[in-house]
């Protein structure tokens, strides 16, 4: 239903009875939109006689509004799919990019052209110009805008990103968050108005309506300028310029409402009302502070408000932090107060005093059988780990030291012993399958894990069964699984490991955008808990997801904080360290400066040969890892020398079933095939491809790659017919995991036209190329030298077309 038209159908009622009556039956269908509609209707018929003017023009005004009658209908390349949202001023559709070239859903919202119409000198362009230069994650992006038509009428649009979302008023209702998860909200929508108010733009239609909040509860703001489109306008009716200021007038400031010209201190008077706002919907009552808070964002005189929203913010960190607000006066024991918030323990030891022996004796009694279980638990557990370590006697293996892996076996044996349903046995198994997980075998956790878990297990029994799949190179089915918890449900910790292990699948799902948010929030609480190790691994990801979309500029930055915070927190000899230094070694490779890539490697190296034995696999990495980095540099000899060094450790230690066996061989192969020495080259692609196979099977990523490898040794040594059949599996079976527009199908492509060229099928070969250009500009960008590579290829193979023509 639409507010405005409701407004006209009812405003235009000959009596206040019939008004009623009207509202009444609405609101058997809609509460929220029947009080929307009473507050309207009140200020209407005591302003101008509002109603009279309505009356005259209502029969026109029915014909006028075009913007809820566009499903189905072509706007430049979008197609509007279905109507999201219908509100007082406009309707917003989601729609789907129609060109072909590759998929998108954004949200078009379509004016009311009653409210905004159409003129010459319209002004929807340039205040959607003004709302595209915005760029912060906490307001919604702006992409183009325009103007369409629909039954001989015209309506502005302005197509914006697509937030999974709902907007403020619904979320509160759904969610009925806390008020330490309100407050943070507000912080963050302070940083996003900050940003924009240093950018020189004011909002000026600040409400719950035009804040929406995600999937992850991050709020984003919307509708930047549109409200001043009404204001500019001078063909609007004066009812409908009430009708707009009517909609806003809870937020709005007083001298917006008086037309004054607007500052930023009129977005911190909305952004006051909305916080009052907030509190309705949290069940404890909000504190003293946050109300001096809200009150003074919200003081009609400009001269006792905040003097702009960094302020508002400030008080609010203030108040999260246990800090004095100063909005807030609190007398002379207030900065005591907050000091004893901040210091629990100075506080603890004054109050300690008090605490009587009989509230002690209580508290004793209470606690006194949860600490008989857990004693019991902790017996069993011990005496379980006291039998497990006593089979690792080597006498017991004819003199042979036993290996992790048999240790954990004989310990599985053990497990499955003890009776099902207890909770340490459960305890036991999530603990047995973590440390399998850990010495690469995530497919006997997973055995391990088909117990059912008790109820308090079950978040951990999540958490660990999808690492467990992620590991197993699982990553839709882990994904799948963390769907099931809820982050608002689990400890930070908890929260820790679920937002890292959804960005590490979602990258390698290519759904890098959302990856990034997940990363980012695992960044935010690995720095709140002080899980330094953990970071590493965040930034690491985080850094391989922007060398995946191309961004090597932005990987290059991620891997130099990554090493600032080892270098901070970490021991000089650490693993955090190495693990810093090495993604840092990849975004210098990414950006092809090899010198810098080799100075960090040896760093590397010099760092393992104190920390690990001389055998350990990590320094088997490192040098193929070197190797690689001399191919880049093209000195292959030294390429060659490090490959067989690590494949020589690895097969020593290993054999052929550990996965730096099957990279150290496609690596020896790579400096092979650039000295064209392809007999060598295809010898160890092959057993690079043959260990995967047997390793993680037929279809996995790893086992595309290797075959994806040799495939292209046999099309550079012009064996097509060999290459063929091969290339075409990678391709059949990478279309299971990856989508065909995707950057990984874009690249096997490439390899599948060089051998169709080979073959002499030059328009097929031709059309993939052209497929893949259009997949690296819009991923890796045109100044990529994959792209420019595609690009020659393509302007060669033109050139051979015109030869043969002529």
């Amino acid at each position: 239903m639409n507010l405005f038209q409701l407004y006209l159908d009812a405003a235009a009622l000959p009596s206040a009875d019939a008004q009623k009556r009207f509202i009444d039956t609405l609101a058997e269908k809609s509460a929220q939109l029947a009080e929307k509609l009473k507050a309207l209707l009140a200020d209407t018929n005591h302003t101008l006689h509002l109603a009279d003017d309505i009356r005259h023009a209502a029969s026109r005004l029915q014909q006028l509004d075009i913007s809820g009658e566009l499903t189905g209908k072509r706007l430049g390349y979008w197609q509007l799919d279905s109507i999201i949202a219908h509100g007082g001023m406009s309707t917003v559709y989601l729609a789907s990019r129609q060109d072909g070239q590759f998929e998108q859903q954004v949200a078009i919202k379509v004016l009311n052209p009653l409210i905004y119409p159409v003129t010459p000198n319209s002004q929807a362009f340039a205040e959607a110009n003004v709302a595209a230069k915005l760029n912060h994650p906490g307001i919604t992006k702006v992409f183009d805008a325009g103007i369409t038509g629909h039954n001989g009428q015209q309506a502005h649009y302005i197509v914006m990103e697509y937030i999974e979302g709902q907007n403020l008023d619904c979320w509160l209702k759904r969610h009925n968050p806390n008020l330490s998860t309100l407050v943070q909200l507000f912080i963050e929508l302070c940083d996003a108005l900050h940003y924009a108010h240093t950018h020189q733009i004011i909002h000026a239609d600040l409400k719950p309506e035009n804040i929406l909040v995600d999937e992850h509860g991050k709020p984003k703001l919307i509708d930047f300028g549109i409200a001043r489109l009404q204001q500019q306008s001078e063909q609007a009716p004066a009812f409908v310029q009430h009708y707009v200021k009517a909609l806003s007038r809870q937020y709005a400031s007083p001298e917006q409402l008086s037309g004054e010209p607007l500052t930023t201190l009129s977005d911190v008077f909305s952004l006051g009302k909305v916080l009052q706002q907030l509190f309705k919907h949290t069940t404890k009552k909000p504190t003293r502070e946050l109300i001096a808070v809200s009150n003074k964002a919200s003081e009609p005189d400009t001269a006792q408000r905040y003097s702009a929203i960094l302020a508002l913010q400030q008080d609010l960190l203030a108040y999260m932090s246990n800090r004095p607000v100063q909005a807030f006066k609190g007398g002379p024991l207030y900065s005591l107060k907050k000091l004893m918030q901040r210091q629990p323990l100075l506080l603890g030891s004054i109050t300690v005093l008090f605490i009587t022996m009989a509230g002690f004796s209580i508290s004793l009694q209470q606690k006194n059988q949860a600490l008989i279980t857990e004693r019991a638990i902790a017996e069993q557990v011990s005496q379980f780990m006291v039998e497990v370590f006593n089979a690792a006697d080597p006498m017991l293996y004819d003199g042979n030291p036993i290996s992790a892996g048999e240790l954990l076996q004989d310990a599985t044996t053990k497990l499955n012993a003890l009776p099902a349903e207890a909770e340490v046995t459960q305890r036991l198994k999530l603990q047995l399958a973590a440390s399998l997980r850990g010495i690469g075998a995530p497919d006997k956790a997973l055995e391990i894990l088909q117990f059912r878990p008790l109820a308090k297990l079950n978040a951990d029994f999540i958490l660990e069964k999808s690492i467990s799949l992620l590991n197993d190179g699982q990553d839709q089915a882990g994904l799948d699984l963390l769907t099931n918890l809820a982050a608002d449900e689990l400890s930070e910790g908890q929260q820790l490991l679920l937002f890292y292990y959804t960005g590490r699948a979602l990258v390698q799902l290519s759904q890098h955008q959302k990856a990034t948010d997940a990363l980012q929030q695992a960044e935010f609480i690995a720095l709140k808990l002080s899980k330094h190790s953990l970071l590493q691994n965040i930034y690491n990801v985080q850094s391989y997801n922007m060398q995946l979309q191309g961004n090597t500029a932005a990987q290059l930055e991620i891997a130099l904080k990554g090493l600032a915070k080892a270098e901070k927190f970490s021991q000089y000899l650490s693993n955090d360290r190495v693990m810093a230094l090495r993604t840092l070694q990849n975004a210098y490779g990414a950006v092809e400066d090899y010198q810098q890539g080799k100075n960090i490697l040896e760093q590397i190296l010099n760092l393992q040969l104190q920390l690990l034995p001389e055998e350990h696999p990590d320094i088997a990495l490192t040098f193929n890892d070197l190797g690689h980095n001399y191919s880049s540099m093209q000195q292959y000899d030294k390429a060659i020398d490090y490959h067989s060094k690590a494949l020589a450790l690895i097969e020593k230690r290993f054999g052929q079933r550990h996965i730096d066996y099957i990279y150290g061989n496609a690596y020896l192969g790579n400096a092979y095939a650039y000295l064209n020495n392809y007999e060598l080259a295809i010898a160890a692609y092959r057993r690079s491809l043959a260990a995967s196979e047997q390793l993680y099977g037929d279809t996995n990523l790893v086992t595309i790659n290797a075959r994806t490898n040799l495939a292209g040794a046999y099309q550079e040594s012009k064996q097509a017919l060999l290459a063929l059949p091969l290339i075409e599996k990678a391709l059949s079976d990478a279309s299971q995991l990856y989508d065909a527009d995707s950057l990984r199908m874009a690249l096997l492509n490439i390899v599948y036209a060089g051998v169709l060229i080979d073959l002499d099928q030059i328009q097929t070969a031709t059309e993939l190329l052209e497929k893949a250009l259009l997949v690296l500009g819009q991923t890796l960008g045109e100044s990529h030298i994959r792209y420019q590579n595609v690009q020659r290829r393509l302007q060669e193979l033109a050139g051979e077309d015109t030869k043969k023509g002529t």
